[in-house]
């Protein structure tokens, strides 16, 4: 068995190396006993304009070149692209992204390297993140070998100055110098990549709540340049959410938090918002549960310095309580109590946290809590809610009006009904116009629009339930399915897919097809046949959805062929036999020359007929022997050239002379 390696990965000569110094081995894919495909570079940093060529280098075990092709491809060229054969570009949209490219053999062996696509740093010194974003902050808790880098532009800066000479310098506030020493690091305060044009600088962030700096120099006297990066330090919150009674009945309802949510509970279950109507000369109390990572004390202790309340909106309330109560093992609960006089309004207050959701990992989690101070049991009652539809159904990206009303009617002027969608990533609520409420879909699902209000007695509610349906939302003709060329005569078949507006395949979809030249091409349930030369236009067509047009060229079909004049001769392509025709047309017999000859008889598996870039299938039988001449040989042909099931060309003489054709 041939032995593959990819110098990417196994970059070591093979042990038993220097014991076959002697040897002679081939320098051919087939003939070497192990293979070594070499990438350089092995790793691509790339910026859009740049262009980076690529060598690959296949060798046997004795460090001999093998000449063979090498394909070269990216594995998503949205990220980059091969330009010509030898060289990789990116693409624009493909910042910050990484993606691999693969270099193959003609045996389908191959090799791949990473290629990262990076944004250009603006002119001067900037603090950065891991991918190549200015950035002004980051966070960092008690790790012990912290790192921050900054990116110089240009990068030639960096050849004036140095750690050395002091004309690279850094200093830590807030922060300590790292002591860690391994193989890859030695406890430098700085460290220089002049091929990137990166400066990091290491330390250790400790484990107290606060801010730290790091403030990386570069340059001498009045012409410096110096840039600094915040480090927030602050332990984990992995949860942080409104429950219970005093959140209100909503979410004390919430099925999922069962009282307090522990610790480890998904934050996909946080009640981020909380709405309550307090009546004037009245008291109330909001928790806000707040799980820290770890639960341990040290960094409980820490956590409580890290959120915030603040009243944003209205002064109807009296803040009578803001401090914590700590939850062994958990976090600590954030307690917020107000009172109420006779004043009436809107006050909102919010809860600043540095808490982060999987749903929305680039942001910090700010809870809102909305109070509507009102005298609600005495002048402004509303009785009841009537909702024109209490089941809507609406396609995605559509709007649809709610028609809405009070009674008594007269209460609306003084107290808005309260309206909230139990999934805003399906609906979208929009603001009301009057008495109606426009809301879109957003995405496919079903949820719920609660819409309530206090009476004298009671609060009211009414829940509507609206449904998101998923339309076709476009029709695809799949480019990898079938034949692009056909000859007249022959046909091939298409495949086209239809999606939802949210981008899922569907099935069982109903599809017609049309060509923009029947006189060219015809096509019927994406079976496009050939008519004559020429070109078309083919479309697929589901729910009114039209698809873009897809090209099929169709070429002249081979005339058939009754003795060897038909043919101006046969030539070897590698391993296969091929037989050129008077119209430039190429009967390929797979493998028929692997032993080296024209010679013997082939029956045809896997032959084809192919000119301007048109292929069929060929079927029969080739006998070829040594003529008389030194580059004649005699040929008998039976072979039909298969263009459809209904429309087959015949090539078939017997003993017929057939030059041979020297490259």
């Amino acid at each position: 068995m041939k032995l593959y390696k990819s110098l990417l990965y196994f970059t070591a000569a093979l042990t038993a190396a220097g014991a076959m110094t002697g040897c002679s081995e081939e320098a051919t894919l087939d003939g070497a006993d192990a293979v070594y495909l070499e990438l350089q570079p092995t790793d691509i940093y790339l910026r859009l304009g740049d262009t980076v060529k690529v060598s690959p280098r296949v060798t046997n075990v004795n460090g001999e070149d093998i000449p063979t092709q090498v394909a070269l491809s990216v594995d998503d060229e949205t990220i980059a692209k091969i330009l010509g054969d030898t060289a990789v570009v990116a693409v624009n949209g493909g910042q910050g992204k990484g993606t691999k490219l693969r270099a193959t053999l003609v045996n389908g062996k191959y090799a791949v390297t990473n290629v990262n696509v990076i944004k250009n740093t603006p002119l001067g010194l900037y603090p950065i993140n891991e991918i190549g974003d200015t950035v002004s902050s980051v966070k960092s808790w008690g790790v012990p070998h912290a790192m921050v880098d900054f990116a110089v532009n240009p990068i030639e800066l960096l050849d004036d100055y140095s750690v050395e000479d002091g004309t690279i310098a850094a200093t830590l506030e807030g922060l300590k110098p790292c002591t860690i020493v391994d193989e890859s690091y030695n406890g430098e305060l700085i460290t220089v990549d002049r091929k990137h044009g990166i400066v990091t600088v290491h330390f250790t962030s400790p484990k107290v709540a606060g801010t730290g700096k790091v403030k990386l120099t570069i340059g001498e006297g009045g012409t410096a340049m110096s840039a600094t990066m915040e480090v927030v330090m602050q332990p984990a919150f992995q949860f942080a959410s409104f429950y219970g009674e005093t959140a209100g009945p909503d979410i004390a309802a919430m099925p999922y938090l069962n009282g307090r949510p522990s610790l480890g509970t998904l934050t996909m279950y946080i009640a981020s918002k909380c709405d309550k109507v307090i009546d004037i000369n009245s008291e109330d109390e909001v928790r806000v549960a707040m799980n820290i990572e770890g639960g341990t004390e040290e960094n409980i202790l820490e956590a409580v310095k890290c959120y915030k309340w603040n009243m944003t909106q209205g002064g109807a309330l009296l803040t009578v309580r803001d401090d914590y109560e700590i939850v062994a093992g958990h976090g600590f609960d954030a307690v917020l109590g107000v009172r109420s006089g006779v004043q009436t309004g809107t006050v909102v207050y919010e809860c600043e946290t540095p808490c982060v959701t999987t749903e929305d990992p680039d942001h910090t989690l700010t809870l809102t809590l909305t109070y509507n101070v009102v005298n609600i049991k005495k002048d402004y009652p509303i009785r009841d809610i009537i909702l024109d539809n209490d089941n809507v159904s609406l396609d995605m990206n559509a709007t649809h009006v709610v028609h809405m009303s009070v009674e008594p009617m007269a209460s609306y002027a003084y107290q808005k009904v309260n309206v909230e969608v139990a999934d805003p990533t399906i609906v979208k609520l929009m603001d009301f116009e009057g008495y109606d409420l426009p809301i879109q879909g957003l995405k496919p699902g079903t949820t719920t629009v609660k819409f309530s209000a206090y009476n004298d007695t009671q609060l009211v509610e009414k829940i509507m339930t609206v449904t998101v349906n998923d339309p076709i939302g476009r029709v695809v003709i799949d480019n990898n399915s079938g034949a692009t060329y056909i000859f007249a005569g022959g046909s091939t078949t298409w495949k086209a897919n239809a999606y939802t507006i949210s981008g899922v395949l569907m099935s069982n979809v109903d599809l017609s097809w049309e060509s923009s030249n029947t006189s060219v091409a015809t096509v019927n349930n994406g079976v496009i046949a050939g008519v004559a030369e020429g070109n078309a236009s083919i479309t697929a067509t589901s729910g009114g959805i039209v698809s873009g047009g897809r090209t099929v060229y169709v070429r002249k079909a081979p005339d058939a062929i009754g003795d060897a004049s038909g043919f101006k001769g046969l030539y070897e392509d590698g391993d296969d036999i091929v037989f050129l025709d008077n119209e430039d047309g190429y009967l390929y017999i797979p493998g028929g020359y692997a032993n080296g000859s024209f010679e013997g008889t082939y029956t045809l598996s896997g032959a084809y007929y192919m000119a301007n870039d048109a292929q069929a299938p060929a079927t029969g039988t080739v006998t070829i022997a040594k003529g008389a001449g030194e580059y004649e040989y005699i040929v008998t042909m039976n072979v039909n050239i298969n263009l459809s099931s209904s429309k087959v060309v015949r090539f078939a003489f017997n003993n017929g002379t057939i030059k041979y054709l020297p490259e």
